[in-house]
């Protein structure tokens, strides 16, 4: 099982390390990749809008250090797990982004640990994991 690719979405401000960690511990032969996306349309980096505010290169270099910053800790967690992780970043909303990754890359698997969505956000959209569960076509493990 060695050629299974499995894909770990972190997003937001509070990267769910609990996804990766399980996708490391279950699937030791796999290759696993830790996405971070990017989303612009998001107010969760240091509390700014992007573009509405002409915050854009200050929005966008703190949204990028806190890629950085999840990415460095994902490729720590599988180094002391003896594992490995590769790690890419994205832009745009997560479900869509996730799903295009899903089909341009290959992937095999989705592992996926909820955000803490607003409420509201939960009721218009369901939120992140439901959406890539109900949209992705490969299976999604979601991981409290």
């Amino acid at each position: 099982m060695s050629s299974h690719r499995i894909l770990v979405p972190l997003y937001n401000t509070d990267p769910p390390f609990g996804a990766l960690e399980f996708a490391l511990d279950a699937y030791p032969a796999a290759s696993v990749t830790a996405l971070y996306v990017i989303d612009p349309f998001e107010s969760d980096h240091a509390g700014l809008v992007p573009p509405l505010l002409g915050y854009w290169g200050e929005w966008y270099e703190t949204a990028r250090q806190a890629a950085d910053d999840a990415l460095g800790r994902a490729t720590a967690l599988a180094d002391g797990r003896d594992g490995a992780v590769k790690t890419d970043v994205v832009h745009g909303r997560a479900p869509s982004a996730i799903a295009t990754y899903v089909d341009a890359r290959g992937m095999d698997h989705v592992v996926i640990a909820p955000r803490r969505d607003s409420r509201v956000r939960r009721l218009l959209s369901g939120g992140v994991a439901l959406s890539v569960a109900r949209t992705a076509p490969v299976p999604v493990t979601v991981v409290k």
